[in-house]
């Protein structure tokens, strides 16, 4: 059990620290995920305000209905361009996330960079299309569940089934995610989309790995990024709040919270999660080696210890050189004395 609780610190510990191996690019992939946020609420807001301002002129014009007609689409129009720019900056932010995989496999300690855009593009399409798959049989079961649980038409005995499926959606869609996570990481390795589907080569790496260890780093994680998360939100929350007592609306308290949390918090999620499912995977097939940041520290203390050794090994060299020069120097000074009394006595 030690040994495991070991390994579980040991690879989440070096996920929370991989984000700072290169800050640039990781304050880089913030501004990434900031752009992403902004186009988003962008496209909400103008959605909302073109609903708001048709159902305003359909009430001063006595309709009985919303007529979306009596409004200019011009904002509809905005709202899906800036929604399909933040689709495309999604794929981009997957692609990168898929980038982060291979890094970790590959044990490269270094972060991905930005600038192969059709190549990440291609990736983000492959991680997403892996993701939505995979989400189908859940889906369709808790929006089965949810239906009949909450329809009041259908009897008693039909909500009671319907609360039945919905309690199996959760366990199933769980089960999908804990698999998931191996199917990615395993399509990244193999360059191919079919092997995210290879679930009895999946079960195997997961076998491999043990299902106690496996589920422990998962929910580690999760916890370890929970409370960052929180921790992170509530310091943003306060210096929000402290900006709208400022300034003379709260609006640019919202926007500056957003920006803090996708810069700084989103990035750092991305970063530290996929960095490791990648270590993960390297467990699972007998490729992570636990003991070597281990070595490496120890390698550095005997550096460390070995270059201090050596310094005072070159002092007390130096002190010696310097112990027979003074002796030199006061054999020289006897002599004198002696022949400047030799002299005097001639």
């Amino acid at each position: 059990m030690g040994d495991i609780m070991g390994s579980i610190t040991d690879i989440v510990v070096d996920g929370l620290k991989y984000p700072f191996n290169d800050v640039n690019k990781y304050l880089g992939f913030g501004v990434i995920q900031v752009i992403m946020s902004a186009l988003f609420m962008g496209a909400f807001a103008s959605t909302g305000y073109y609903f708001v301002q048709a159902y305003k002129t359909s009430v001063s014009m006595g309709l009985d209905m919303i007529d979306l007609s009596v409004v200019s689409p011009a904002m509809i129009i905005v709202s899906a361009v800036l929604f399909v720019l933040g689709l495309i900056v999604f794929v981009y932010i997957s692609g990168y996330e898929f980038n982060i995989l291979k890094f970790s496999i590959s044990k490269n300690n270094e972060l991905p960079a930005f600038n192969d855009y059709v190549g990440i593009l291609k990736d983000g399409l492959k991680m997403i299309a892996v993701k939505i798959a995979y989400a189908i049989l859940p889906g369709i079961l808790f929006l089965l569940g949810l239906m009949l649980s909450v329809n009041d038409n259908v009897g008693a005995a039909v909500n009671v089934i319907g609360s039945f499926i919905l309690a199996i959606a959760i366990i199933f869609a769980i089960i999908v995610a804990f698999f998931l996570i191996m199917a990615t990481a395993r399509m990244v390795d193999m360059g191919t989309l079919r092997s995210a589907f290879d679930f009895r080569e999946i079960y195997e790496l997961i076998s491999n790995m043990g299902v106690v260890q496996y589920v422990g780093i998962l929910i580690f994680l999760a916890i370890a990024i929970a409370i960052i998360n929180l921790a992170a939100s509530a310091i943003f929350e306060i210096f929000g709040f402290a900006v709208a007592l400022v300034l003379p609306t709260a609006l640019a308290s919202v926007f500056l919270v957003m920006i803090l949390s996708s810069l700084l918090i989103d990035s750092f999620t991305s970063l530290a999660t996929y960095r490791v499912y990648g270590s993960v995977y390297n467990v699972a097939q007998g490729n992570y080696d636990f003991n070597e940041s281990e070595t490496e520290d120890s390698q550095d203390s005997e550096d460390t210890s070995a270059a201090d050794s050596e310094e005072e090994a070159t002092g007390d060299v130096v002190d010696s050189e310097e112990a027979v020069a003074v002796d030199d120097d006061v054999s020289e000074s006897e002599d004198e004395v002696s022949e400047d009394k030799e002299a005097d006595e001639k």
